[in-house]
């Protein structure tokens, strides 16, 4: 039975990653995903789609002696180690209170309530700490550390005890492996963001790929000039050399940036 549970579970976690996938892909969220940073604006929508998540998830969850196994702390944690404690903390409350009053007399409620609130302070924490490259592990091993505090927290508020015992036995496996679900939500928007860059770097390449070949033919065509001035307009060839000679110190200066020609 509860090789079933860990089964029917991880079908509900794919289901809430692919319900990311698709949202993630919509015009509207995919240009905040692709910010580097995020307005308030930004966090508020952001909050607003993880809160959703994460209810679905209690609603789709599985009943078991007064529990529910569910995907609630999944959601709660990507948004955190994604986007920080202004989308994690809302998430984690709001779906907290949500899994409160959903199943006021469940023996599990307080527990979940409380863990939900701490996957949501806990998460963002880790929100500007980790680097990019870890925050798949990072995002998993925050997960499995707050369903183990729900754990705890049955074992601790939950009688009686055998009652409690019987559902840690039962739902604790499944809790832990979902919480792989992370690693998927965190690498979607992981994706997102790197094609971003890559569509950066190839423009960028580009623009220097042209750049290199009308540099030559724009200086040429400014000697040709500044030469023709030098007959009748001394003076005027002698400022057209200057705004030249400024002109190649920026480029020299920044590279391959664009330089507005009439800068001096």
């Amino acid at each position: 039975m509860r090789q079933n549970y860990l089964l029917i579970l991880l079908e509900k976690t794919s289901f809430i990653v692919v319900l990311f996938l698709l949202i993630s892909k919509l015009k509207i969220f995919k240009n905040i995903f692709e910010k580097d940073k995020y307005t308030q604006k930004d966090l508020f929508v952001i909050s607003i789609i993880f809160t959703v998540l994460s209810i679905m998830g209690t609603y789709n969850g599985i009943v078991y002696k007064g529990s529910i196994l569910n995907t609630r702390i999944i959601t709660i944690v990507s948004g955190g180690i994604l986007f920080g404690p202004f989308v994690s903390i809302p998430t984690g409350i709001i779906s907290g209170v949500h899994r409160l009053l959903m199943y006021p007399g469940s023996m599990t409620s307080i527990p979940c309530f409380i863990s939900s609130i701490f996957a949501g302070i806990f998460s963002g924490l880790f929100y500007k700490k980790i680097r990019p490259n870890y925050k798949v592990f990072y995002g998993i091993l925050v997960g499995i550390i707050s369903e183990n505090i729900t754990i705890i927290l049955i074992y601790l508020l939950c009688t009686p005890k055998e009652l409690a015992l019987d559902i840690i036995h039962t739902i604790y496996l499944p809790l832990v492996v979902g919480q792989f679900g992370i690693g998927f939500m965190v690498s979607i928007v992981n994706t997102i963001e790197k094609d971003k860059k890559d569509i950066e770097a190839r423009k960028k390449a580009e623009m220097s790929a042209l750049q290199r070949q009308i540099n030559p033919h724009f200086i040429f065509n400014a000697l040709n000039t500044i030469a023709s001035f030098i007959r009748f307009d001394p003076k005027k060839a002698r400022d057209l050399i200057i705004s030249l000679s400024t002109y190649l110190r920026h480029n020299l200066e920044l590279n391959d940036n664009l330089i507005n020609i009439k800068k001096k």
